[in-house]
């Protein structure tokens, strides 16, 4: 549905590099920057079908209708305020991973309200090392220019605005969660506009 949605509302994006997916029997992680509502909706919409699990904000289970969905889908669910769910969040994700369940995360954690791309928290990355699954680094360009994140709806159509770069997948195997969270960054800055990277 998320692939309809934003293509009748004219905000398809522009797709580049699903040659670098892993064959689809294969378990990803994907990770790609925030800065926009319509983030996770091109994610669904245009990873050439693969099915996401994702992280969302336990706050969420009290919104009808959302709040069943995503219990029900068993959804990866955290609050930010604990440190005891940011760990079962932590463990459920390898667990979505190990049943063959691709997910994806944003490695900054919420959105940028400037467009421009934040530091990585470690999370994704220690998944990824403990559950031995490839990160597959996305890069989403123009979404903020769209639908900020300050936005309480899209300002205009996205097309010829709205980019997605599929990056080539990281094996974990051997490196460290630093090494891992390096990597992705310079792979999902390699193809932002030079300001949307913070020095």
């Amino acid at each position: 549905w998320c692939k309809i949605v934003l293509s009748i509302g004219l905000s398809a994006p522009e797709v580049k590099g699903l040659e670098n997916l892993p064959p689809r029997d294969e378990t990803i992680l994907v990770a790609a920057n925030h800065m926009s509502w319509f983030d996770v909706p091109v994610l669904h919409g245009f990873l050439a079908g693969r099915l996401l699990w994702s992280f969302a904000k336990a706050e969420l289970v009290n919104v009808p209708v959302l709040g069943t969905y995503m219990q029900t889908a068993e959804h990866i669910l955290i609050s930010r305020q604990s440190r005891k769910s940011q760990l079962e969040s932590l463990k459920s994700a390898i667990k979505t991973l190990s049943l063959k369940r691709n997910v994806f995360i944003f490695p900054e954690g919420t959105r940028s309200l400037d467009g421009k791309l934040r530091e990585f928290k470690g999370g994704a990355f220690t998944i990824a090392r403990k559950s031995g699954v490839k990160i597959v680094p996305v890069t989403l360009i123009g979404n903020d220019l769209v639908f900020p994140a300050n936005a309480l709806m899209p300002l205009c159509p996205g097309r010829g605005i709205m980019k997605m770069v599929v990056h080539p997948a990281i094996d974990p195997e051997g490196k460290t969660d630093e090494e891992l969270m390096e990597e992705t960054r310079v792979a999902i800055a390699s193809a932002l506009p030079a300001e949307k990277v913070s020095s």
